[in-house]
């Protein structure tokens, strides 16, 4: 069973998507220079051949005439040179596409994690302001804490496919969907659960900052008070 999503988020650390960027567009580059290589090799090769054709013809005519004959091995020459050429062209062409290929990978490694690190941050910012007003019983939406929306991303777009939808199975024997559709799943938990860890830690700050400022001051909170800081 292939789970293509992994292929992508698998290997050590992640690049910044500046510098992953920027290794792609210099393989890029180096790929669209052998074309250009290879395809000026070509050009050259069926011009020699197409000339060589109008040599051989006139050594029917006369298959002693120096002239042709020089021309002739010239024109073999250049095209086993041109062979040559367009053989080791056509190879760096391979290794290049596999460079390519492993460049994409990285740009969408770096894309998919920061897209995680952003989701985390849209959750939070959902959650630990939702805490204290749970906390303080606070109702009415002019007084609740609110915090500046964080848009979040998809991640399956983040990393390449389509949408997160377009991975889910619409049947049993989709299963690289299915496996790509359960990674995604796994991540978001991963990423909702790390949120809710910094919502606590945030929560802990708030209750710890409060009771400081009473203290520092000299006023003593009550028993319940203290309850419902710890609630937050």
């Amino acid at each position: 069973m292939m789970n293509r999503l992994k292929g992508i988020i698998a290997g050590g650390k992640v690049k910044q998507q500046e510098t992953a960027q920027k290794e792609l567009d210099k393989v890029v580059a180096r790929e669209s220079d052998l074309q250009g290589q290879l395809s000026q090799a070509q050009s050259n090769q069926t011009k020699i051949q197409q000339a060589l054709t109008v040599v051989e013809a006139s050594l029917v005519i006369d298959e002693n005439d120096k002239a042709a004959l020089a021309q002739q091995k010239k024109a073999q020459g250049k095209l086993e040179e041109l062979a040559k050429e367009i053989e080791s062209t056509q190879e760096k062409l391979v290794e290049v596409a596999e460079m390519k290929r492993e460049a994409i990978r990285e740009v969408f490694r770096s894309r998919g994690d920061l897209a995680r690190k952003q989701n985390v941050k849209a959750h939070l910012s959902v959650i630990a302001p939702a805490r204290i007003n749970k906390a303080l019983g606070i109702e009415e939406d002019v007084f609740r804490f609110k915090s500046v929306p964080v848009e979040s991303k998809d991640l399956a777009t983040e990393y390449g496919f389509v949408d997160t939808q377009s991975l889910q199975p619409v049947s049993s024997r989709e299963e690289d969907q299915n496996e790509d559709f359960k990674t995604i799943v796994q991540m978001n938990n991963e990423d909702h659960k790390q949120a809710s860890e910094q919502a606590e830690a945030i929560a802990r700050e708030i209750e710890e900052a409060i009771k400081n400022v009473f203290e520092k001051n000299g006023i003593e909170l009550s028993h319940q008070t203290l309850v419902n800081l710890s609630r937050i």
